[in-house]
């Protein structure tokens, strides 16, 4: 936030699972400027680790980050959007990748499912595909208000979320114990030199973002590496599938625990 200074924009300390100072700043805004444009849903949390090691009340705060938050924030402003008739909302779907969203329409069609999943990051992939779940009807409800919603999935960024990530560590005497280094693997390939700049990232957002009515697309898919994932819906799903299974885990499809 350091690097946003400029006598136009505003700051604000905000806690998004906070309803709270939500309608406090949301309210801020509406007093001094009149009206709300655009909103941008970007705030999450990062969980990578094996499904069966997060009990419910750890799934469930992430869940109240990345999809919870976004319902609140948009509550609070949709009211304002539907009053002038006209209005943005951006839900960024990741800032390491989405790729349980990849490609949903085509997917959807080809394979009769929305989702791509890869092990170690089930618990915040299934949050994104919540995201994205809320975001296509979000999409559909919020049009005759003639506010448009669109939905960022995103691939490789680069961003502070994964050096957060710096210390994981498996819980211990997990039974996933073989598959530590892969895992720790897999949050360094984030890091890796063909991620997308944020700022670069940010551009293409805003860029569509701000085109005319009727010229925003709903759906958005930008980042480094997520060319990857286009193969989902040329390919044999299982076959590729297991193809990222085998390079997430280190072993061959038929490769078993000892």
């Amino acid at each position: 936030m350091r690097g946003l200074q400029h006598p136009h924009v505003k700051k604000f300390t905000l806690d998004v699972t906070d309803d709270e100072q939500i309608r406090s700043v949301v309210q801020t805004i509406i007093e001094e400027d009149g009206r709300l444009d655009m909103l941008i849903n970007n705030a999450g949390v990062l969980a990578p680790g094996p499904v069966i090691d997060f009990t419910a009340e750890q799934m469930q705060a992430v869940f109240n980050t990345n999809v919870f938050a976004v319902l609140r924030m948009c509550r609070a402003v949709m009211p304002h959007m539907a009053a002038h008739k006209r209005g943005t909302i951006v839900n960024v779907g990741s800032v390491l990748s989405d790729l349980y969203a990849l490609l949903y329409f085509i997917l959807r069609q080809l394979t009769n499912s929305a989702s791509s999943p890869t092990p170690w990051t089930g618990i915040y992939g299934s949050s994104k595909a919540a995201l994205r779940a809320l975001s296509e009807i979000l999409s559909l409800e919020c049009r005759p208000f003639n506010v448009h919603v669109m939905y960022v999935t995103a691939g490789a960024v680069q961003s502070r979320l994964i050096e957060r990530q710096d210390d994981y560590q498996l819980l211990p005497g997990s039974m996933y114990s073989a598959f530590s280094h892969n895992i720790r693997q897999m949050l360094e390939k984030a890091r890796e030199k063909d991620a997308m700049p944020a700022d670069e990232f940010a551009e293409e957002i805003i860029e569509k973002a701000t085109r005319p009515d009727g010229q925003k697309p709903f759906h958005v898919l930008t980042g480094g590496k997520c060319w990857m994932f286009w193969l989902l819906a040329w390919l044999p799903r299982q076959w590729w599938l297991d193809r990222i299974w085998a390079g997430f885990s280190g072993l061959a499809v038929k490769d078993k625990v000892a």
